[in-house]
C-alpha cells in the first residue's frame, strides 16, 4: 500500500518545558479514508487514541477539523471558510504506518493533531497561513493587591535539573518553577471560551498552586456560585484569592488561521 510522507514544521509546547521549539517530524501514513457523513446525527468527535496508531474524525464539520488540526480552540479564529465547511460533516480515519508508530506516540498531543494539516492539504487543496484577528480575550493581569505567587531564585531557575514542570487536572493547576507562558497554556485548557493573553508583566519563574470548583453550567461566572447549598469558588475568584491575579475581559489581536484556498473533498 502506498505510504505518504508527511513532513511539517511544528510548534511544540511541551508540559516539561515551554520553550517553543521548531522541529521537522516525518510521519508515514499507511492509509487515509475520508467520506461525507450523512447520518444526520448532531454529535461528532475528533480523537487520537492514547498509545494508538490512528487519527479518527467522526461526523465533524470541516471548520472543527481545521480547528483541531491547527490547535485553535476557538472557531472564530479561523478565517476564509466557505459555507460547505460549516454545514457538511465528514468522517476521516488515518492509520499511522508501523515504522512511524513509535515516533507518533512520543509526540505531544498538540503535535499529533497537526498531521491532519497535510491530509487536508492533499484531500482539500488546503492553503492557509498564520495571521492576526481582533477577538474577545481574557487578559491575565495583576490584582490590585499584587501577586501572591512565589518567584524562584535565579540559581534554581538556571539549574539544569530538575527544571520546571506543570500538572493539570479538573479544577486544579500545579506548577513548579514555571514561567507565565506555562500558566497561560494551562488556563487555555479549562474551557473559559476566550483566548487568554499575558498582561502581568511577570518575567520570572514561579511556584503556583491553583484550585477551584469546576461548574460546567456556569463556565463564565465571575463570582463564586452556589449549587445544592454548597459554596463554589470560580476560577476567577481562585486566581485572585490564591495567586493575586485576575482575568480581565477585553479585545486584542490574537493569532488566527487564514484560509486562502480549500475545495470540497472527493470521498473514498
Amino acid at each position: 500500500m502506498l505510504k505518504r510522507l508527511l513532513t511539517s514544521t511544528l510548534l511544540l509546547m511541551p508540559i516539561m518545558g515551554l520553550a517553543q521549539l521548531t522541529a521537522q517530524t516525518a510521519i508515514h501514513l499507511d492509509a487515509v479514508s475520508m467520506k461525507e457523513n450523512r447520518s444526520g446525527n448532531e454529535q461528532g468527535y475528533l480523537s487520537i487514541p492514547p498509545n494508538g496508531n490512528r487519527i479518527v474524525v467522526t461526523n465533524s464539520p470541516m471548520f472543527r477539523i481545521i480547528g483541531f488540526a491547527f490547535n485553535k480552540q476557538r472557531n472564530d479564529l479561523i478565517e476564509g471558510l466557505p459555507e460547505w465547511a460549516e454545514d457538511l460533516r465528514w468522517d476521516i480515519e488515518a492509520t499511522i504506518a508501523e515504522e512511524s508508530v513509535t515516533t507518533f506516540r512520543q509526540m505531544p498531543f498538540e503535535e499529533q493533531k497537526t498531521v491532519l494539516q497535510q491530509i487536508l492539504k492533499e484531500r482539500c487543496g488546503l492553503v492557509a497561513h498564520n495571521g492576526k484577528k481582533e477577538a474577545p480575550v481574557y487578559a491575565l493581569v495583576l490584582s490590585k493587591s499584587g501577586p501572591k505567587i512565589k518567584e524562584i531564585s535565579p540559581a534554581r531557575a538556571d539549574a539544569k535539573s530538575p527544571g520546571w514542570n506543570l500538572t493539570q487536572s479538573t479544577g486544579k493547576i500545579e506548577g513548579r518553577g514555571i514561567p507565565m507562558d506555562a500558566l497561560i497554556y494551562a488556563l487555555s485548557k479549562v474551557g473559559l471560551e476566550r483566548q487568554i493573553i499575558d498582561r502581568t508583566g511577570l518575567v520570572g519563574q514561579y511556584d503556583i498552586s491553583l484550585t477551584w470548583t469546576s461548574d460546567n453550567t456556569l463556565p463564565n461566572a465571575q463570582d463564586g456560585s452556589e449549587k445544592d447549598g454548597v459554596s463554589r469558588a470560580s476560577i476567577f475568584t481562585a486566581l485572585q484569592d490564591e495567586l493575586g491575579l485576575r482575568l480581565e475581559a477585553m479585545k486584542a489581536d490574537v493569532d488566527a488561521v487564514i484560509i486562502t484556498h480549500i475545495t470540497r473533498p472527493s470521498t473514498n
